[in-house]
């Protein structure tokens, strides 16, 4: 055989084998087997000198990491959260904080988003303030504190989706400025979740009959309510530390783009006899649409 034919040949085969690599190459992933995102939302009671007897973060820290242990939330999103209380919990459980204090720079409260590296990635984070102004600190309408709301796109490694995290804590007096916060969230929510599947969680100081609720229930799911098996667990989630009792309901997962499995409200004591903080625990097992 010619021996030009021959190199022709040669070369021609080369290509083709280069081509077949090429398109393994480019050739797109298998996806990644879905895995369920369990969120915990948690006032865990800001660490303050006037804590109630029996509720000092010293006295309480290491039962709350206990508590986190045991329920193993990939995503915890806490409200009053100091600076020292977010780095205890960070450090105890290996997890990233994400979040602003209230106050920038000198700290207050964060409503501090809490994941696991090793699940998620931070694509990008920030916080708004709870007024007329969201933009700057700032304190709105008739509230008595100022206050905000955090949040966070993030991308789950398994399903390799970005999801969008908010969390923030309404205030205790204003019933117009839980109105008006409640609207503003779901414009926020628009705008910087951009369609992404989307949970909103915190301490709202509203029931279920109120306007607050009712706003932000016309617009996303409440995961207690439409958990596809029973939920576990109290209604009320606010306790009384004088009686040591739950007295009302304030702290919800809302979310849309995913489907709820289960739900609790975890009612769970220390060994002492009192509850975690001055609320309980909300958790939510969650899987995308």
């Amino acid at each position: 055989m010619n021996v030009f034919i021959k190199i022709g040949i040669t070369f021609l085969i080369s290509i083709l084998l280069l081509s077949c690599k090429s398109k393994e190459a480019i050739a797109p992933d298998e996806p990644f087997e879905e895995k369920p995102i369990k969120i915990m939302s948690f006032n865990i009671c800001n660490d303050n000198a006037g804590a109630p007897e029996g509720y000092s973060w010293f006295g309480r820290r290491d039962d709350v990491i206990k508590l986190l242990q045991k329920h193993q939330p990939d995503i915890l999103c806490a409200q009053e959260d100091l600076v020292q209380q977010g780095d205890y919990m960070t450090q105890a459980m290996g997890w990233t904080r994400t979040g602003m204090g209230f106050n920038p720079p000198s700290g207050g409260a964060f409503n501090g988003v809490y994941f696991n590296e090793d699940r998620f990635t931070k694509i990008q984070s920030g916080m708004f303030w709870l007024s007329e102004t969201p933009e700057k600190y700032s304190k709105g309408w008739d509230a008595q504190a100022v206050r905000t709301c955090n949040w966070v796109i993030m991308k789950d490694k398994h399903s390799r989706e970005e999801i969008a995290i908010f969390n923030t804590h309404l205030d205790h007096l204003g019933n117009n400025a839980r109105i008006q916060s409640a609207k503003l969230i779901l414009e926020k929510i628009q705008e910087i979740g951009q369609g992404r599947p989307t949970v909103l969680t915190g301490d709202f100081n509203s029931p279920r009959n109120s306007s607050p609720y009712q706003i932000l229930a016309e617009a996303m799911g409440d995961s207690r309510l439409i958990s596809e098996t029973s939920p576990r667990g109290p209604i009320p989630t606010i306790v009384s530390t004088g009686t040591g009792s739950l007295t009302s309901e304030a702290d919800y997962i809302f979310l849309k783009g995913f489907n709820v499995s289960k739900y609790q409200a975890i009612d769970d004591k220390r060994e002492n006899g009192l509850y975690f903080s001055d609320h309980i625990p909300i958790k939510a097992t969650l899987t995308l649409n």
